[in-house]
Protein backbone atom coordinates (compact mmCIF):
# COMPACT_ATOMS: atom_id res chain seq x y z
CA UNK A 1 0.00 0.00 0.00
CA UNK A 2 0.84 3.58 0.01
CA UNK A 3 2.51 5.51 2.47
CA UNK A 4 4.33 8.63 2.34
CA UNK A 5 4.20 8.86 -1.18
CA UNK A 6 5.99 5.41 -1.39
CA UNK A 7 4.83 1.51 -1.99
CA UNK A 8 5.65 -0.72 0.60
CA UNK A 9 6.63 -3.93 -0.37
CA UNK A 10 4.04 -6.79 -1.89
CA UNK A 11 2.82 -9.29 0.98
CA UNK A 12 1.43 -12.28 -0.38
CA UNK A 13 -1.87 -12.98 1.47
CA UNK A 14 -3.37 -16.25 -0.24
CA UNK A 15 0.00 -18.52 -1.48
CA UNK A 16 -0.42 -21.74 -1.17
CA UNK A 17 0.41 -24.51 -3.89
CA UNK A 18 -4.16 -24.82 -4.14
CA UNK A 19 -6.06 -22.75 -6.51
CA UNK A 20 -7.06 -19.62 -4.27
CA UNK A 21 -9.59 -18.01 -6.16
CA UNK A 22 -12.08 -15.09 -6.70
CA UNK A 23 -10.77 -12.71 -4.13
CA UNK A 24 -13.01 -9.89 -2.98
CA UNK A 25 -12.26 -7.01 -0.77
CA UNK A 26 -14.44 -4.75 1.71
CA UNK A 27 -13.57 -2.29 4.02
CA UNK A 28 -15.34 -1.73 7.80
CA UNK A 29 -16.74 2.00 6.90
CA UNK A 30 -16.69 2.47 10.93
CA UNK A 31 -13.29 1.48 11.90
CA UNK A 32 -11.29 1.35 8.24
CA UNK A 33 -10.44 -2.49 9.00
CA UNK A 34 -10.29 -4.24 5.71
CA UNK A 35 -11.93 -8.03 5.21
CA UNK A 36 -10.07 -10.24 2.06
CA UNK A 37 -12.27 -13.47 1.14
CA UNK A 38 -11.33 -15.79 -1.07
CA UNK A 39 -11.90 -19.65 -1.68
CA UNK A 40 -9.81 -22.23 -2.39
CA UNK A 41 -10.30 -24.81 -4.34
CA UNK A 42 -8.73 -28.23 -4.06
CA UNK A 43 -10.23 -31.29 -2.72
CA UNK A 44 -12.59 -29.72 -0.05
CA UNK A 45 -13.33 -26.27 -1.40
CA UNK A 46 -13.67 -23.56 1.07
CA UNK A 47 -14.41 -19.82 1.42
CA UNK A 48 -11.27 -18.11 3.73
CA UNK A 49 -11.46 -14.71 5.27
CA UNK A 50 -8.65 -12.91 6.68
CA UNK A 51 -8.49 -9.55 8.00
CA UNK A 52 -6.23 -6.34 8.92
CA UNK A 53 -6.60 -3.01 10.46
CA UNK A 54 -6.86 0.42 8.66
CA UNK A 55 -3.47 0.51 8.24
CA UNK A 56 -2.91 -2.69 7.12
CA UNK A 57 -0.19 -3.23 9.50
CA UNK A 58 -0.53 -6.94 10.20
CA UNK A 59 -3.04 -9.45 8.61
CA UNK A 60 -4.77 -12.31 10.50
CA UNK A 61 -4.44 -16.01 10.04
CA UNK A 62 -6.36 -17.32 7.21
CA UNK A 63 -10.13 -18.53 8.95
CA UNK A 64 -12.35 -20.74 7.07
CA UNK A 65 -15.77 -19.45 6.77
CA UNK A 66 -17.98 -22.21 5.50
CA UNK A 67 -18.75 -25.29 6.99
CA UNK A 68 -16.59 -28.13 7.77
CA UNK A 69 -18.47 -30.54 5.56
CA UNK A 70 -19.28 -27.93 2.73
CA UNK A 71 -18.00 -27.24 -0.55
CA UNK A 72 -18.17 -23.60 -0.43
CA UNK A 73 -17.48 -21.07 -3.44
CA UNK A 74 -17.35 -17.60 -4.69
CA UNK A 75 -17.52 -15.55 -1.82
CA UNK A 76 -18.89 -11.73 -1.65
CA UNK A 77 -18.86 -9.18 1.45
CA UNK A 78 -20.24 -6.26 2.97
CA UNK A 79 -19.76 -4.67 6.93
CA UNK A 80 -22.98 -3.32 8.00
CA UNK A 81 -23.45 -2.26 11.37
CA UNK A 82 -20.36 -3.53 12.47
CA UNK A 83 -21.08 -7.17 11.19
CA UNK A 84 -19.12 -8.64 8.57
CA UNK A 85 -21.86 -10.65 6.20
CA UNK A 86 -19.91 -12.99 3.68
CA UNK A 87 -22.36 -14.44 1.01
CA UNK A 88 -21.25 -17.74 -0.57
CA UNK A 89 -22.37 -20.62 -3.02
CA UNK A 90 -22.62 -24.05 -0.94
CA UNK A 91 -22.68 -26.96 -3.65
CA UNK A 92 -24.41 -30.30 -3.60
CA UNK A 93 -22.08 -33.13 -3.69
CA UNK A 94 -19.13 -31.89 -5.96
CA UNK A 95 -18.13 -28.65 -7.04
CA UNK A 96 -21.03 -26.90 -9.43
CA UNK A 97 -23.34 -29.65 -8.39
CA UNK A 98 -27.03 -28.93 -7.74
CA UNK A 99 -29.07 -27.40 -6.14
CA UNK A 100 -26.69 -24.88 -4.67
CA UNK A 101 -27.63 -23.35 -1.56
CA UNK A 102 -26.69 -19.22 -1.29
CA UNK A 103 -25.54 -18.70 2.03
CA UNK A 104 -25.21 -15.70 4.34
CA UNK A 105 -22.21 -16.21 7.25
CA UNK A 106 -22.73 -13.42 9.26
CA UNK A 107 -19.68 -12.69 12.12
CA UNK A 108 -20.09 -9.50 14.46
CA UNK A 109 -16.84 -10.70 16.62
CA UNK A 110 -18.07 -13.83 18.49
CA UNK A 111 -18.05 -16.20 15.59
CA UNK A 112 -19.95 -17.08 12.09
CA UNK A 113 -23.80 -17.44 12.32
CA UNK A 114 -24.97 -19.07 9.18
CA UNK A 115 -28.30 -18.85 7.13
CA UNK A 116 -29.60 -20.09 3.77
CA UNK A 117 -31.11 -17.22 1.68
CA UNK A 118 -32.17 -19.96 -1.43
CA UNK A 119 -31.48 -22.94 -3.25
CA UNK A 120 -30.43 -22.68 -6.80
CA UNK A 121 -30.75 -25.56 -9.54
CA UNK A 122 -28.47 -23.32 -11.69
CA UNK A 123 -25.61 -25.66 -12.69
CA UNK A 124 -23.10 -22.03 -13.81
CA UNK A 125 -21.65 -20.04 -11.08
CA UNK A 126 -24.83 -17.98 -9.05
CA UNK A 127 -21.69 -15.49 -7.97
CA UNK A 128 -23.86 -14.22 -5.56
CA UNK A 129 -23.25 -10.10 -4.02
CA UNK A 130 -24.27 -8.91 -0.52
CA UNK A 131 -24.63 -5.04 -0.77
CA UNK A 132 -25.78 -2.63 2.60
CA UNK A 133 -26.49 1.30 3.16
CA UNK A 134 -27.31 2.30 6.33
CA UNK A 135 -30.20 0.17 7.70
CA UNK A 136 -30.02 -1.77 4.50
CA UNK A 137 -28.70 -5.09 3.53
CA UNK A 138 -29.44 -6.99 0.38
CA UNK A 139 -28.21 -10.03 -1.58
CA UNK A 140 -28.50 -11.31 -5.52
CA UNK A 141 -27.12 -13.89 -7.24
CA UNK A 142 -27.64 -15.63 -10.70
CA UNK A 143 -30.47 -18.08 -10.79
CA UNK A 144 -30.74 -19.55 -13.97
CA UNK A 145 -29.84 -18.66 -17.65
CA UNK A 146 -31.84 -14.92 -17.38
CA UNK A 147 -32.85 -14.96 -13.99
CA UNK A 148 -31.43 -12.71 -11.08
CA UNK A 149 -32.94 -13.69 -7.39
CA UNK A 150 -32.70 -11.39 -4.48
CA UNK A 151 -33.95 -10.72 -1.54
CA UNK A 152 -33.21 -8.42 1.31
CA UNK A 153 -33.19 -8.27 4.97
CA UNK A 154 -36.08 -7.51 7.09
CA UNK A 155 -36.37 -4.65 9.28
CA UNK A 156 -37.83 -6.77 12.11
CA UNK A 157 -34.69 -9.22 11.33
CA UNK A 158 -34.66 -12.52 8.79
CA UNK A 159 -35.03 -12.31 5.50
CA UNK A 160 -37.95 -11.25 2.98
CA UNK A 161 -39.14 -14.07 0.57
CA UNK A 162 -37.20 -13.80 -2.74
CA UNK A 163 -37.73 -12.16 -6.03
CA UNK A 164 -36.61 -12.53 -9.26
CA UNK A 165 -35.74 -10.06 -12.28
CA UNK A 166 -35.29 -11.30 -15.77
CA UNK A 167 -32.51 -10.38 -17.77
CA UNK A 168 -31.26 -10.93 -21.71
CA UNK A 169 -27.21 -11.02 -21.43
CA UNK A 170 -24.59 -10.45 -19.57
CA UNK A 171 -24.52 -6.64 -20.02
CA UNK A 172 -27.98 -6.34 -19.02
CA UNK A 173 -27.60 -8.42 -15.80
CA UNK A 174 -24.95 -5.94 -14.82
CA UNK A 175 -25.30 -2.71 -15.45
CA UNK A 176 -28.99 -2.70 -15.65
CA UNK A 177 -30.75 -5.30 -13.46
CA UNK A 178 -28.38 -5.26 -10.81
CA UNK A 179 -29.34 -1.52 -10.70
CA UNK A 180 -32.81 -1.80 -10.88
CA UNK A 181 -32.45 -4.27 -7.48
CA UNK A 182 -30.28 -1.91 -5.71
CA UNK A 183 -32.96 0.69 -6.28
CA UNK A 184 -35.66 -1.87 -5.16
CA UNK A 185 -33.80 -3.31 -2.19
CA UNK A 186 -32.23 0.33 -0.61
CA UNK A 187 -35.50 1.96 -0.39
Amino acid sequence: HLVDGAWTPPLVLAGTSADELDPFLTLDPATGAVHLLYWVNDAAPRVVHRQAPADLSSWSTPQVVSGPAEIAARPAATVADGVLRVIYESHNGTLEGTPKLIIVASDSGSGFAFETLGSSPYAAPNRPQIHSRPGRVWAEWIDGTGEMAWTRESTGGGWDPLDVEPYIGAEERDYFVRGRIRAQAAD
